[in-house]
């Protein structure tokens, strides 16, 4: 229901590829809802972004929040939703 009433908006995640390919798309496959699955022309990634500017070398979470000047996060909680988010 998220999804859809916000399908216009893009997906903003850091590695996109295993957040959509290996997270994502399994739990909706688990569902049985495949077809649900937002197209991958909603999906923005933080680390291909920061690889496109010649002056940023490291693509790790951390690196790519400082260049993007985003609020400092709590780097010992890495990978719950909520945080990441």
């Amino acid at each position: 229901a998220f999804l859809n009433k916000h399908k216009d908006l893009p997906i903003i995640a850091h590695n996109v590829q295993y957040d959509r390919d290996q997270m994502l798309r399994l739990a909706f496959q688990r569902v049985n809802n495949e077809s649900a699955m937002p197209p991958s022309h909603r999906w923005r990634c933080t680390q291909r972004m920061a690889q496109r500017d010649d002056k940023q070398h490291q693509y790790k979470l951390r690196d790519v929040v400082s260049y993007f000047d985003i609020e400092e996060v709590d780097y010992d909680a890495h990978h719950e939703a909520i945080k990441d988010c």
